[in-house]
């Protein structure tokens, strides 16, 4: 959808970020906190004491049903992540957080403001399809555990249509201007 390019562009406006993806990052590599819980899972996925991510996704196209077990996994351990991102800035006048299935984990209530990123399902496609990382039954895996686009958008305080690097930008400081808190 452009999540990963509209965060740089809230850092490039001054604003601090926090990404669930480099979180899980920050888990899954050398010695990471998930390692072992997840090697107990599925130990094809460890390569030199850290997930390869790489064979965790060969391993959830062959077994799609470890996909829960691997959030149960994960899951509390982002949160942890989180929370003390959100504590040790507290003291900022924002912060601005990626979460890939904010809606499905019914966590829209601990946020002020939500912003969709939304891309029409053709350029999702070609987007995600173009990364060496994703072939389409993957996608189709984790299609299945989302809401529709339709219907985050009706949950949304603000889409970002990322159709161009030019509109997102312009919709980020539109956005930011809008909550008081433009560096312009």
């Amino acid at each position: 959808m452009g999540k990963s390019t509209t965060l740089k562009m809230f850092e490039d406006e001054g604003i601090l970020t926090w990404s669930a993806d480099e979180a899980v990052s920050r888990l899954y590599e050398k010695d990471g906190e998930a390692v072992l819980k997840v090697q107990s899972l599925t130990p094809e996925s460890i390569v030199n004491n850290s997930v390869s991510r790489e064979n965790l996704r060969e391993q959830v196209k062959k077994r799609p049903e470890i996909l829960l077990s691997l959030e149960l996994i994960v899951n509390p351990l982002i949160k942890t992540d989180r929370e003390n991102f959100l504590r040790s800035n507290s003291q900022e006048k924002a912060v601005v957080l990626d979460l890939p299935l904010l809606f499905e984990n019914k966590m829209e209530s601990d946020f002020d403001k939500i912003v969709v990123v939304s891309a029409s399902a053709r350029v999702q496609k070609e987007r995600v399809l173009s990364r060496n990382t994703m072939d389409i039954k993957l996608l189709n895996i984790i299609k299945s555990k989302q809401i529709s686009d339709k219907e985050k958008r009706s949950r949304a305080d603000f889409i970002f249509e990322t159709t161009s690097i030019e509109r997102t930008k312009e919709d980020v400081k539109k956005f930011l201007k809008e909550v008081g808190i433009s560096n312009a």
